[in-house]
């Protein structure tokens, strides 16, 4: 737990929570190994194992808590979208400061969001619907957001380092201020009615990365491998180096097609 609030204020927030996602857990043993588990978790416990939780907990085997993960009936899906609606009325619209570390969650909403200075790390977010918020001056590190969508994103002063946005799209994002992509992977990703002006990509992994219609004047393209592009033709003013114009080339054309011959046929025949 963290050390900001006080044990009293965490201890009422928790029984909140347990009292919102309880009804989720039909019997009363398992709700009470859900609050032991959940609070083991949160707890000063060196080794996050059965055995120790259940003696943070003060039971004699782990027993209950392994049936409560291996055996017990209770629905995921509906506690993760407690935990969700939980999360969302907590931080409203504004997520300022703080770190982030090993969250993990499927298919994932978010709207009308504003972080700043916010550190996300070792995140897997898979499927992760986010639209309409700002972003300025965050981190999101080693993050997998694999088939993301991200639209009506404002971003400013953002830095994302070892994500990967495999199959991802990116609808409407606008770069504020600047962006950096760093070792990022775009397999299949998609841009479309993006305005990535302000944007960096420094050894990305651009496998088959498609940039449909937007504004791209001043996005940096330098250090990255161009050679299977898609949508060359619309990234006019964009920033390469001259050793990426023969990559730039074979992109445009595997796009138009272009059928290469050594020998000319011969004439009259």
């Amino acid at each position: 737990m963290s050390d900001d609030l006080p044990t009293d204020t965490w201890d009422r927030e928790l029984n909140e929570l347990f009292l919102r996602i309880g009804g989720r857990f039909t019997r009363v043993e398992p709700r009470r190994r859900m609050r032991d588990y959940v609070r083991g978790l949160l707890g000063p416990v060196g080794r996050k194992n059965s055995w120790q939780l259940a003696e943070h907990a003060g039971r004699r085997a782990p027993h209950g808590l392994q049936h409560l993960l291996a055996g017990s009936r209770w629905d995921a899906d509906e506690v993760r979208d407690d935990l969700q609606a939980y999360a969302a009325e907590q931080l409203g619209s504004w997520l300022i400061t703080g770190r982030v570390a090993g969250l993990r969650a499927d298919r994932a909403r978010l709207g009308e969001l504003r972080l700043e200075s916010v550190e996300f790390d070792g995140c897997e977010l898979g499927g992760l619907v986010w639209s309409d918020s700002r972003l300025s001056r965050p981190v999101l590190r080693d993050c997998r957001l694999m088939g993301a969508t991200l639209s009506g994103l404002v971003l400013d002063n953002v830095l994302f380092e070892n994500c990967r946005f495999d199959y991802a799209t990116f609808a409407g994002v606008r770069t504020a201020g600047p962006v950096a992509f760093a070792g990022c992977g775009f397999t299949e990703a998609v841009f479309g009615t993006c305005d990535l002006g302000k944007a960096a990509f420094e050894a990305c992994a651009l496998r088959h990365t498609e940039f449909g219609p937007g504004r791209y004047q001043g996005l940096d393209l330098r250090g990255n491998d161009l050679t299977e592009l898609r949508g060359v033709a619309g990234l006019a003013k964009v920033v390469i180096d001259r050793g990426q114009l023969a990559e730039l080339a074979v992109a445009l054309m595997g796009e138009l097609e272009v059928t290469f011959r050594d020998e000319l046929p011969a004439s009259g025949k």
